[in-house]
């Protein structure tokens, strides 16, 4: 991306949080409190995103386990994207 509004290691920092989240089998909350799933592309595609949103969402996804597979699947076509691009 052009604007990027984390730094790597801001990046490393999520993965890590996103990858502790799947190996935990948490229970399976309902749905009705979760962040829109637009807000966790927008985090995991480096988006800029308000600093209380960063925390409120990236704790939920700690938390949840289908957010975090989300943020995951996320997170794997932002970094799909971002090779796509070096390569070209």
């Amino acid at each position: 991306m052009e604007n990027q509004y984390f730094t790597e290691n801001d990046e490393k920092r999520l993965g890590k949080i996103v990858k502790t989240a799947l190996n935990v089998k948490p229970s399976i909350p309902s749905r009705n409190s979760c962040p829109a799933p637009e807000v966790i592309q927008a985090l995991a595609f480096n988006m800029e995103l308000d600093a209380a949103t960063v925390k409120n969402v990236t704790l939920h996804i700690a938390e949840c386990y289908k957010c975090s597979q989300l943020a995951d699947k996320y997170l794997r076509q932002y970094q799909n994207e971002q090779k796509n691009r070096s390569d070209a």
